[in-house]
């Protein structure tokens, strides 16, 4: 039976392949995660930066001042 695998190089060929689905399932993970990271932290930021406007009595922000692109 040539060109044809058996049950332990097919079940070998799927741990392969789940291996690799996985290792790009946790990879984008984390990209997602770092992004959620980043964004919270420029939330954060913005935060800080409008509660230090408020301390300084400023009452007049920019729109400019509150986003990030």
């Amino acid at each position: 039976m040539s060109g044809h695998l058996n049950t332990d190089e097919i079940r070998e060929k799927l741990e392969e392949s789940y291996d690799a689905v996985q290792a790009k399932a946790e990879e984008a993970e984390g990209i997602v995660e770092s992004s959620c990271w980043r964004m919270a932290g420029l939330h954060i930021e913005i935060a800080i930066n409008t509660v230090s406007r408020i301390k300084r009595g400023c009452e007049v922000f920019d729109e400019d001042d509150l986003y990030y692109e």
